[in-house]
Formats: structure tokens, sequence, C-alpha cells
């Protein structure tokens, strides 16, 4: 009887072992694991305004830009560091834009058509 008790205690540790390294793989992400999504902000595009006009984020966030409105308009960078980017002219409502802004920095966002109507500041820390 002691040797069928030696097997099954052989056999237990290696499932013991697989348990804890996958407890280890879950938990990863709650202590700061490569696997965490990216922080997320929204940004309402409405009838020549941008609300908020001005933010600060953590670098790595992703902000969506969800137009409100009925008229068209678009979202231009117009300073800030990194290469320039520019989202498509619509008036289609719904989140139509989205940018991870990876650089820490000013930037100033603009609608081209309504230029001094819609400026959205924002800082990445």
């Amino acid at each position: 009887m002691p040797a069928a008790t030696l097997e099954e205690e052989r056999m237990r540790k290696p499932l013991s072992v697989l348990a804890i390294a996958a407890l280890a793989l879950l938990a990863l992400p709650a202590f700061g694991g490569t696997a965490m999504a990216a922080p997320k902000a929204t940004v309402f595009v409405g009838d020549n305004f941008f609300k908020p006009r001005g933010k600060v984020l953590r670098r790595g966030t992703i902000v969506r830009f969800r137009w409100i409105g009925r008229r068209t308009h678009n979202v231009v960078k117009r300073r800030g560091p990194g290469p320039r980017f520019r989202s498509r002219t619509t008036s289609r409502r719904g989140v139509n834009f989205a940018k991870r802004f990876r650089r820490r920095g000013n930037y100033l966002l603009i609608c081209t058509i309504h230029p001094r109507e819609m400026r959205l500041r924002l800082r990445v820390r």
C-alpha cells in the first residue's frame, strides 16, 4: 500500500506545479504584466466643438473620437510629437476615428472645416 501512495504523490506534484503556473499567468495582467489593456478615453465631436476641449492622458492611451453632431467634421493633428495624422471627413455618427498616443508632449488637434471653433488640446504624460 505505501507504493501506491508514493505513486499517487508523484502524480500530484506535476499537476500542482501546472495549476500554480496557470494561476500566475491569469494574475499577470493585475500586476502590471504585458497583457494589460491600454487605457481609453472618448472625445465627442459635435457641431463645431470637441468635448472636452482639453484632456491629460497617460502615454499609450487610445482616444476614440465619437461624432455626435450632424455636420461634417474631421480630426487633424496640427501640432505635437510624431508624424501627422488625419481622420476621414464625415458626418456619420459614432466612433469614426481612434488614435493611440504613444509619445509624451502637447498636441493640438483641429477640425480643418471649422479650425477656429474646433480645437482640442491634449497633454500626454
